[in-house]
């Protein structure tokens, strides 16, 4: 979960900092980000953020921690009575939708691209993707249990789609295209085919 700290703002206000960080993220991009202008897009006063902020890199690893709390949130598995619906409704989930803004997209490429740079900024981003690859391998591993899928890695089946995924992501980016994904989401079911215990013929 994410570490608030002492002086952090309370949830509506937070969420409010998030969304007017995106915002001035995609509109501007890293290199020109201030935060004035995510003070702009909060239609509030600059010391605000620095009440409960002491810089901008503060803050956006905050923002890293908030969307992969978003993720979190939305990929629960509780409610699924088969590993093959668990694992189709988080690569939908993280799979860019076309008919949406790829506002996201371009913020987590954006930040990704600094990550060389800025120690802080990788290990947000290591953390999302350990948490990414512990919930896809314990989707195989429960298929694997439950006979649905093959005998496999799930580690390395997770590390898989993991790679997919990231390609589909930033290549839908930097492309602005839509041709990738439905490549990337082909490359996907076919892998998942390969491995489902008796789907050899679909």
């Amino acid at each position: 979960m994410e570490t608030q700290r002492s002086n952090g703002p309370p949830p509506e206000t937070h969420e409010a900092i998030m969304d007017a960080t995106c915002r001035a993220l995609c509109e501007h991009g890293y290199a020109n980000l201030t935060m004035q202008r995510i003070s702009d897009e909060l239609d509030k006063s600059k010391s605000l953020l620095h009440y409960h902020y002491d810089s901008k890199e503060e803050l956006l690893v905050s923002f890293l921690e908030y969307h992969l709390d978003e993720f979190a949130t939305r990929l629960s598995l509780d409610e699924y009575d088969s590993a093959a619906d668990a694992l189709a409704f988080t690569v939908d989930a993280l799979f860019p939708d076309p008919d949406d803004s790829n506002d996201f997209e371009v913020t987590m490429l954006e930040m990704g691209m600094q990550a060389p740079y800025n120690d802080a900024f990788r290990e947000q981003l290591q953390e999302n993707n350990a948490r990414l690859k512990d919930l896809f391998t314990r989707i195989f591993e429960d298929g694997i249990e439950r006979g649905e899928f093959e005998d496999i890695d799930p580690e390395r089946a997770a590390e898989h789609v993991l790679i997919l995924l990231d390609g589909v992501r930033g290549r839908s980016v930097v492309l602005g295209s839509d041709e990738p994904n439905e490549v990337g989401r082909d490359a996907i079911r076919e892998f998942i085919q390969a491995i489902t215990v008796g789907d050899e013929a679909q």
